[in-house]
């Protein structure tokens, strides 16, 4: 799968935001968009980094019209529910992981919100892709991306990991060795977004033969804090905090 993707990924070039590439957009309905759209307008504070609605339109984001801002992304919709639970919790101005972080999407929209935010992905083309989107849109010089290696090496200080989608996409065995590595770090905290739905039992599953739940690895080391559903298809959002 691996090696089928990554080749997708260079073919994409600068288009690496285009579906399916990093993020799939082109299931969901128009009006999802708008109801999404229109849940965030409803907040008390301003939506987070609004003048990002249209950012990875540049590199093939599909791109839909809502009566509440407009024109966006599904990424910066996803962005926008991610930090509207982390903040929930208390959780922005900290330092964060984004394990399997892709091309940097949250690290970008978060930059403005995060004292240092940390992007590291196992495989190397994400990486180097991670690096390109990063230094083009952040400026600050508070995100930073390095690979799993260079991330044992330096230990950088830690409040928050967050996985993104891409659990669902490991082994076992690989979502095994990062929990392992969290508890080396001294995370306390956890915050997954993963692929499926509640309702349908299938939201913590890998990616490996027999699609087994990586659900009872997760709860041998954390406790759940808070479970929604939330954003484009109805995924659950989840925290977790180290036992």
């Amino acid at each position: 799968m691996w090696d089928q993707w990554q080749q997708m990924v260079v073919a994409a070039g600068d288009q690496y935001a285009k579906s399916p590439v990093f993020v799939e957009q082109d299931s969901q309905r128009p009006e999802e968009f708008d109801e999404i759209a229109n849940w965030i307008d409803c907040w008390d504070e301003f939506p987070f980094d609004f003048y990002g609605r249209l950012r990875d339109v540049n590199h093939g984001a599909r791109c839909v019209p809502t009566e509440a801002f407009g024109p966006v992304t599904r990424q910066w919709l996803d962005s926008n529910t991610e930090l509207w639970f982390l903040n929930k919790h208390g959780l922005l101005n900290r330092n964060f992981l984004d394990i399997g972080a892709g091309y940097g999407r949250l690290a970008v929209s978060a930059s403005s919100y995060v004292r240092d935010y940390w992007c590291t992905d196992g495989v190397e083309v994400s990486q180097r892709v991670c690096r390109t989107y990063v230094k083009t849109y952040v400026h600050t010089g508070n995100v930073h991306v390095v690979s799993p290696e260079q991330l044992l090496e330096q230990k950088p200080l830690l409040d928050v990991a967050v996985n993104i989608h891409s659990w669902n996409e490991c082994s076992l065995a690989s979502i095994a060795c990062w929990l392992e590595i969290l508890k080396l770090l001294k995370v306390p905290f956890l915050f997954t977004v993963s692929h499926g739905q509640l309702a349908n039992n299938n939201a913590y599953l890998c990616h490996q033969d027999g699609h087994p739940s990586y659900l009872p690895l997760l709860q041998d080391k954390y406790d759940l804090v808070e479970e929604l559903t939330l954003g484009m298809s109805c995924h659950p959002y989840a925290l977790w905090k180290a036992k």
